[in-house]
């Protein structure tokens, strides 16, 4: 981190490995929860002593909970895919995929010079993965931090969107624990001058 540091970089954002997508065929490469979140803790160390940041999706509503994961639909962004197709979802880049096929918004008509775009379905899809819908959930005091985990990565590891992958749950929830207690201790030994003494 020292090395990314020197060259300017200020952010790094970590994510738990995958084994679909670019990552499928590498299941093996899946690392184990709780190594995963003991590594990150570790990563929040070391970049505070560089001057680096260091995010993850479980990180991202922190400061501001929501009840959606995904930031393409609820932020109204959309990925363009080299063939020109429009999708939600970052992760959902495969037309033979469930993902991809729920999560595609429209087509282009390369004859046209125009694209078809699903303006129901994108409706559908903004207000479709609330984490109040959740069951899983229901209980959980994060629930609006890691909204119910990613709705393309739920369908490739559960079969469905609104199943969370319980692996992810524990990481995040992991990562949010580590987080937390690291913004504590850096809190508690900077003096506060509003602190009676």
């Amino acid at each position: 981190m020292w090395y990314l540091a020197g060259l300017g970089i200020d952010i790094l954002h970590f994510e738990p490995f995958a084994p679909f997508g670019r990552g499928s065929g590498f299941p093996e490469s899946e690392v184990n929860p709780d190594d995963y979140v003991r590594g990150f803790a570790e990563a929040l160390d070391v970049a505070a002593e560089c001057g680096v940041s260091v995010t993850e999706f479980g990180l991202f509503h922190l400061q501001m909970p929501r009840n959606q994961q995904c930031f393409a639909h609820y932020a109204s962004r959309f990925v363009v895919n080299p063939d020109g197709r429009l999708t939600f979802c970052l992760g959902a880049q495969d037309d033979n995929t469930q993902p991809g096929n729920m999560l595609g918004v429209g087509t282009p008509d390369i004859d046209m010079g125009t694209v078809h775009f699903e303006v129901d379905k994108v409706r559908r899809l903004q207000t479709g993965f609330n984490v109040e819908k959740i069951e899983w959930c229901n209980s959980c005091s994060a629930k609006h931090l890691c909204c119910g985990i990613c709705p393309a990565h739920n369908i490739l590891r559960t079969g469905d969107a609104g199943s969370p992958d319980s692996r992810l749950c524990s990481i995040r929830k992991g990562i949010l624990r580590e987080a937390l207690l690291q913004m504590w201790k850096h809190s508690a030994a900077v003096e506060d001058p509003m602190r009676e003494t």
